[in-house]
């Protein structure tokens, strides 16, 4: 498979794509305990973990592309 062919599918059908070849799928996960400081003293909004979740659901779905190219690359 190439990589004009990995880019074209959505996420669902990478991560089937992923599991069917046997690759680990690994989600990124961000924890938080409400950090507070002098730029954010109440912590961060929900706008703030929104835009966090979304950057890392980004990321994911990137990595996870990549591995899947060098997977078949690896496959000859």
């Amino acid at each position: 498979m190439t990589a004009d062919e990995i880019e074209a599918l959505s996420e669902e059908e990478v991560l089937e794509l992923m599991r069917r070849e046997g690759l680990q799928v690994v989600h990124s996960m961000f924890a938080s305990i409400h950090a507070r400081s002098d730029e954010r003293p109440d912590g961060f909004t929900e706008d703030d973990l929104d835009e966090i979740s979304d950057g890392l659901e980004d990321a994911d779905l990137r990595r996870w592309r990549a591995e899947l190219v060098a997977h078949f690359a690896g496959k000859g």
